[in-house]
């Protein structure tokens, strides 16, 4: 349930602060169409938040016969939030541990947040402040720069992404491509 709720939230900000009124007025004119796989079991791994404990954790859906297709692997799996760099102390060999999840049937999904933090207690780089201030200084982030949102709460300080387009694709492409490399991403249909 709780991965429900904040999967739903983080579309639902993405909708609402989106693209700008006439996506939005395109996109409730058009009926979505819900991929078959988006359907099918997931699984989520947020206990150990290790490729080890991953794979032990789908050796036992596949020794009871359920028929899990997708595995969420929730945060921390990058080195910083949202910086999309795999942490391969957690997850080695990243290239081989996604690539040999797909070839056994499963599509991966990686949990990410709205947030660009300072300093994370749970990320393999805790203090982020000069990443930080760069996104910040290039427009990236909402409110002003270097402004702390969320501090103190949760395990991690920063502010939230600007969620216009524009400012999405900028920090995702300033970002290296190193996931991208891994080809997560679920094909549609």
């Amino acid at each position: 349930m709780r991965v429900l709720i904040a999967v739903l939230a983080a579309l639902a900000s993405l909708t609402l602060l989106g693209d700008g009124a006439a996506a939005q007025r395109d996109r409730a004119l058009r009926v979505p169409i819900t991929p078959p796989w988006a359907l099918e079991c997931w699984v989520w791994e947020d206990d150990h938040n290790t490729a080890e404990y991953t794979l032990e954790l789908l050796k036992g859906y596949e020794d009871h016969d359920i028929p899990a297709r997708t595995v969420l692997i929730d945060s921390p799996w990058s080195t910083r939030y949202n910086d999309f760099i795999v942490d391969e102390q957690r997850y080695p060999k990243p290239a081989e541990f996604f690539g040999g999840l797909q070839q056994r049937g499963y599509r991966v999904v990686l949990w990410m947040t709205p947030m660009v933090n300072s300093q994370s207690d749970d990320t393999r780089i805790p203090e982020s402040a000069d990443w930080y201030a760069e996104a910040s200084a290039k427009g990236h982030l909402a409110g002003a720069p270097g402004e702390v949102r969320f501090e103190g709460k949760a395990l991690a300080e920063g502010v939230e992404w600007r969620f216009d387009a524009a400012a999405r694709r900028l920090w995702i492409r300033s970002r290296p491509a190193a996931v991208g490399a891994y080809e997560i991403l679920p094909p549609r249909g």
